[in-house]
């Protein structure tokens, strides 16, 4: 059986879906995978396969986004924000791969429109499959006017994906080009193995998805007809008339294709072969100055599938509608076999594999990784040493010697980052934490970490915990490793160590006031009830800003909720927050930042971020502080300070203080951020409990988690093992 890396690049979620099928196709069939990806991909491909067996590891690259505006793709736009990435995108790829073929040692790769994995193939004479729909055009006898595509032409000379072997999916009557038939096959849909298995029962609605939001032609148009629309793609849930907006996860949205009478779609090709399959009429809409669209939309009126039109309009809708049965017959007609792609490609898997020997050039991209570092370290050495905690320059150099030196210290800093996310990822699989994602719509989603110890003990405890501003969830990784050690398999607790939005892996929101404490409490609820039950009591614990959220969450659900647990927190806004702090609470500054949040790109953090390299820093320290800001993104950051100047959590924890609920209060005796002094004076005259740790600032969580833990586990948890 073979070792298969399988690599998948796109901006669009089709070829997370395609790949998918063929994934659990190879897994079946013994092979080991290695998956690579990006976006929306990685989350995807993560959710379905990181915990599976043979899946080796879905590791996280770099890749490009398209920006759309007015339902048109904006190609000068898009290169000017994917230039900044560029380092990013070739360092960072490259020591990912270069790492990963050192380690795993594949004998084929299979990629679905992903360029570094064809580059790595050819450097490395690693056999190369091809498995996607984007060579149809380069490849395929198309109309003449499609022909001279400038995408068409860029796939054919500059990116060349021409592997050992190549599939290309089409659902068009177009016939090969006789100078690829050696090592090009066409093959039918790839598409999700639920499609086969769902209901077919078919309902009174069209469906309507859509890539871009920017379409403000659509709405009005579907409101003139009698028509019932199901729609996709706005990040709504919500009724209008004859339309009905929703923004459930996968499952929610294939349901409804299944049932569908027919769809309006632009002119992606994934949705498209769905819609072929299922025998469903297409009305296709394609995204201005995307040429892969607007060929696709010539070709589904062509087969008589349905009808296209630059933009949605009233005459073409009623057609469209008119002739949804005449379009269905005309489906009827072709059928397509899955099976026959994968009995080939496991052909294909064979006879390559066989043939393959280890190439002298594995030892060639194992001297370079070794040179590679070994050159990033000298050269950071030479250049660049640190003196009473700053950066400076050795020698007096001239210009081109500092450029070189600050590119080195870029890719030393690369380096140190991937390799701090895999200790991370061998820390967390170490310890049997599970992460997990909760999807909001078809672009937002909560991250989570969901620990059970599962040992079967008389006594369970659930525990929900909340980071603070500018952190993740590993923050809060080494303080549930001190809970896991002192249970000593006595008590059995479930964990969920939840990134707010913006944060870690959760996803950036669409509107500043969906960042609120109570509007993502009632989001972080549904993933409580889905991990621990609807009627299950919990704990709830938050750090500094995270704190805020607890005792929001707390609010709403006080009924759910044993123990309210507050670390570095500082709710008393009269008595205890600074001047500073409250001077910016003003409608200027309310006005900046929501200004600032709308000019900010609609952007997803970097990631989970090890902190283990900031154990005692100071509760200022300027680099950590601007990694917390660069990890959250801008727009996320600055609708998380939005929220904590202008949304009022001092009326939820008075209820709280007056109800009576358990409240616990860790502060650091240290802590600059906040006045331990003030706040243990505001908490006594409460009598709320207050603990403080001797020698820890503002950030126990990992500063002192060790000491954090045996607090919350003596103070909360170990009552209910009694």
């Amino acid at each position: 059986m073979a070792v298969i890396f399988y690599a998948v690049g796109g901006e669009g979620m089709g070829h997370a879906t395609r790949s998918e099928a063929v994934i659990n196709n190879l897994l079946f069939n013994g092979h080991k995978i290695v998956i690579l990806s990006y976006e929306r991909a990685y989350d995807y491909l993560y959710d379905s396969f990181a915990e599976k067996d043979n899946v080796l590891e879905v590791k996280k690259i770099a890749g490009v986004n398209f920006i759309y505006e007015q339902n048109e793709f904006k190609l000068g736009k898009t290169v000017l924000r994917e230039a900044t990435k560029i380092d990013d995108f070739i360092l960072k790829n490259s020591f990912i791969m270069i790492n990963s073929i050192v380690k795993y040692n594949p004998n084929l790769i299979i990629t679905d429109f992903e360029p570094f994995s064809n580059f790595f193939s050819k450097l490395s004479k690693i056999p190369f499959i091809c498995i996607y729909n984007i060579n149809f055009a380069a490849k395929c006898a198309i109309d003449k006017k499609y022909a001279r595509m400038f995408s068409n032409r860029f796939i054919e000379y500059v990116l060349k994906f021409d592997g050992d072997y190549n599939y290309i999916t089409t659902v068009f009557d177009v016939p090969l080009k006789a100078k690829y038939q050696h090592n090009t096959s066409l093959v039918g849909p790839i598409v999700r193995d639920y499609f086969y298995t769902g209901s077919k029962e078919e309902k009174d609605f069209i469906l309507v998805y859509q890539t871009s939001k920017s379409n403000n032609r659509l709405f009005p148009v579907l409101k003139q007809s009698d028509q019932e629309y199901v729609i996709y793609g706005f990040n709504e849930d919500y009724r209008d008339g004859n339309l009905l907006f929703c923004k459930s996860g996968k499952e929610k949205f294939a349901e409804d294709l299944i049932s569908c009478k027919g769809i309006i779609t632009n002119g992606g090709f994934s949705l498209i072969s769905e819609a072929v399959t299922l025998n469903k009429p297409i009305y296709s809409i394609p995204v201005k100055n995307q040429d892969e669209q607007e060929m696709n939309g010539y070709y589904i009126e062509k087969e008589g599938w349905g009808i296209t039109s630059k933009e949605i309009n009233v005459d073409d809708l009623q057609q469209f509608l008119d002739n949804l049965e005449k379009y269905k017959r005309k489906l009827e007609e072709i059928t397509f076999n899955r099976d026959d792609l994968f009995k080939s490609l496991e052909e294909k898997i064979d006879l390559l594999v066989n043939k393959y020997k280890l190439p002298t050039r594995l030892k060639l991209i194992a001297g370079i990784k070794n040179g590679f570092e070994k050159s990033i370290d000298q050269i950071y050495g030479l250049f660049y040493i640190k003196i009473k905690g700053k950066i400076a320059a050795r020698m007096r150099s001239p210009k081109y010697i500092k450029e070189k030196a600050k590119k080195m210290t870029a890719l030393l800093w690369i380096k140190r980052k991937v390799e701090k996310e895999e200790t991370l990822r061998v820390k967390i699989r170490s310890l049997g934490i599970i992460e997990k994602n909760f999807t909001i719509s078809d672009k937002e989603k909560i991250s989570y970490f969901i620990y059970n110890s599962d040992f079967k003990a008389e006594k369970r405890v659930n525990i929900v915990m909340f980071h603070g501003l500018g952190g993740n969830k590993s923050a809060l990784v080494n303080t549930l490793a001190g809970l896991m050690d002192l249970s000593k398999n006595k008590i059995d607790f479930r964990v969920l160590l939840i990134d707010l939005a913006g944060h870690g892996r959760s996803t950036n929101l669409q509107d500043i006031e969906d960042y609120n404490f109570t509007a993502q409490s009632k989001v972080f609820i549904k993933i409580i009830n889905r991990e621990f039950g609807e009627n299950s009591n919990f704990i709830t614990i938050g750090h500094c800003y995270g704190s805020f959220m607890a005792v929001t969450l707390t609010s709403l659900f006080p009924d759910r909720v044993t123990d309210l647990i507050l670390i570095s927190s500082n709710p008393f806004q009269i008595e205890c927050r600074k001047k500073l702090y409250r001077l910016f609470q003003n409608s200027a500054a309310r006005s900046f930042l929501k200004l600032f949040f709308k000019k900010t790109s609609f952007n997803k953090p970097s990631g989970n971020f090890d902190y283990a390299s900031f154990k005692n820093s100071s509760d200022h320290n300027i680099r950590r502080l601007l990694i917390d800001i660069k990890n959250t993104a801008l727009r996320g950051y600055s609708a998380s300070v939005y929220n904590l100047l202008f949304y009022p959590v001092d009326e939820d924890y008075k209820h709280l203080v007056e109800s009576g609920i358990n409240i616990l209060m860790i502060h650091g005796e240290k802590d600059r951020v906040f006045s331990i002094k003030c706040i243990r004076r505001a908490a006594e005259q409460r009598d709320i409990k207050f603990i403080g740790i001797p020698g820890s600032n503002h950030l126990p969580v990992f500063n002192a988690a060790r000491e954090l833990a045996e607090i919350i586990f003596l103070e909360a948890i170990m009552k209910y093992g009694n």
